[in-house]
């Protein structure tokens, strides 16, 4: 009979330290988790985001949270770099930080986006000409385009001998990579104009909405009817708005440090 007492006695301890290391590590799970940014104080419309105003909430991995994904901003290195020094477009309460508190009003139109001066162009692209889809609403790019041009672009004489083929007769050609706009904003991707429309997108999209001067849209309207493959955007550091000297890319150039 003491034996039996002893048995369930030892059964019930180990059962006790089972259920004992569960709750610690369920209270270890709730320390772990993903870190989302807050606002400290409430701040009126039109307040500029300093760091100080910034906290970060982490929430329990695996408990519904990760719905907010999209609407709710991430603790990132970039997302605080992209959210300090922007205005509330909006009243803003304390608690967690939201994308739309820093897009235009919902019912404002993409044309009251514009800078004056400025028109909007949109461009089809795929996934690898959009940088695999990470060009979003405000993203800065390079827009570059491959053309077939005559070697010669201005000879002095139609019939001269350099410019034309041996073998056919006629102007040679060449294939040419250029850069035709730097340092663009991006208005739009699909029908994304704001950061967290974008996140939203599950499928990517097909065309993407610049802003331009008046010139560039023309360079860019005549630039895709004469390019080879349609355009490709090389995305830009967020403060990266230098605008570089850069020279035509051709067969030669490939090979003039081999």
């Amino acid at each position: 009979m003491n034996k039996w007492f002893i048995l369930v006695g030892v059964v019930f301890g180990i059962a006790t330290v089972v259920l004992l290391q569960q709750h610690i590590s369920s209270i270890e799970s709730d320390q772990v988790g993903e870190p989302y940014l807050t606002l400290k104080e409430p701040a009126a419309k039109g307040t500029v985001v300093t760091k100080k105003m910034i906290g970060v909430v982490k929430l329990p991995v695996g408990r519904g949270f990760e719905q907010m994904d999209g609407l709710v901003v991430r603790h990132t290195k970039a997302n605080v770099s992209w959210i300090v020094g922007r205005k509330m477009t909006r009243d803003v309460p304390a608690g967690f930080l939201l994308y739309d508190y820093f897009s235009d009003d919902v019912d404002q139109r993409l044309s009251g986006r514009i800078k004056n001066g400025y028109r909007a162009i949109t461009i089809p692209v795929s996934t690898a000409s959009s940088v695999g889809h990470f060009v979003e609403p405000g993203s800065r790019v390079d827009i570059l385009a491959t053309f077939t041009v005559p070697v010669d672009p201005e000879p002095t004489d139609s019939a001269d001998k350099k410019t034309l083929s041996p073998a056919t007769g006629r102007v040679q050609m060449k294939d040419v990579t250029r850069t035709i706009q730097q340092n663009v904003r991006v208005l739009a991707v699909g029908k994304a104009t704001t950061r967290s429309a974008y996140r939203s997108i599950k499928r990517g999209y097909d065309n993407v909405t610049f802003e331009v001067t008046p010139e560039e849209a023309e360079k860019l309207v005549f630039a895709m009817s004469h390019t080879n493959a349609g355009f490709m955007m090389v995305l830009r550091n967020p403060e990266d708005f230098k605008k570089n000297t850069l020279p035509m890319t051709e067969w030669n150039a490939l090979f003039e440090d081999q």
